[in-house]
């Protein structure tokens, strides 16, 4: 839902895409409880919305859902071979807000930006929105360890247009998460607006390109 449509016009440009899942997925439960099931489901599907973005190359790691930051330092050296290996020019993940404060999604960020910050060949963005779309937007927050998390938002200093193509993947691979409600609008102002339509009407992707200091 952040990148689906980048993803798809760099595809359709020739550019190389590499898809990296660090999580597991078996707390993808509306309580947040493990349900082993969905690791197998969540694979297949992820293998799916591979296809309709034109990833060439999916990863997908075996880390345990909701307890990244207890592998802090395998998770570090494990990516960091990773992006030696792919040799990325751009490299794109949550900011440091995990942004809704999912602990996973923050040390993810703060893994990957000390990777970058060592390898400044690399751009990093940080996938982001503005302002006035987070303030219409219903996110998990009860996930949150931090409730300062928005503290740490980055806010986009790149739009960019994702078009027809990008809008019809996005939809496509929304309703492939089945697992994850399958177009499910329970997050959206108005829950009986079906999903398409509310992916229809975002034209745009936003990011933040972060400036690290070197």
């Amino acid at each position: 839902m952040t990148t689906g449509g980048l993803m798809t016009t760099l595809s359709r440009l020739g550019s190389k895409l590499t898809w990296i899942i660090v999580t597991s997925g078996e707390k993808g439960t509306p309580r947040g409880t493990v349900n082993t099931d969905l690791i197998n489901i969540r694979r297949l599907e992820a293998e799916k919305v591979a296809k309709v973005f034109g990833v060439q190359t999916l990863i997908q790691l075996k880390y345990p859902d909701g307890n990244l930051e207890n592998t802090i330092s395998k998770l570090k050296a494990e990516l960091d071979v990773l992006i030696r290996e792919i040799k990325p020019n751009i490299v794109i993940t949550y900011d440091l807000s995990g942004l809704y404060g999912h602990p996973d999604h923050i040390t993810l960020s703060m893994v990957v930006t000390k990777i970058v910050k060592d390898n400044p060949e690399i751009k990093l963005l940080y996938a982001s929105f503005p302002s006035r779309i987070l303030n219409t937007i219903s996110l998990p927050k009860h996930m949150a360890k931090n409730t300062d998390y928005a503290q740490s938002r980055a806010y986009p200093s790149i739009k960019t247009w994702i078009g027809l193509n990008g809008i019809l993947c996005k939809i496509k691979a929304s309703y492939s998460y089945i697992s994850q409600g399958g177009g499910s609008s329970r997050n959206m102002p108005i829950k009986w607006i079906p999903m398409w339509f509310y992916i229809s009407l975002t034209l745009y992707e936003y990011f933040h390109e972060v400036k690290l200091d070197k």
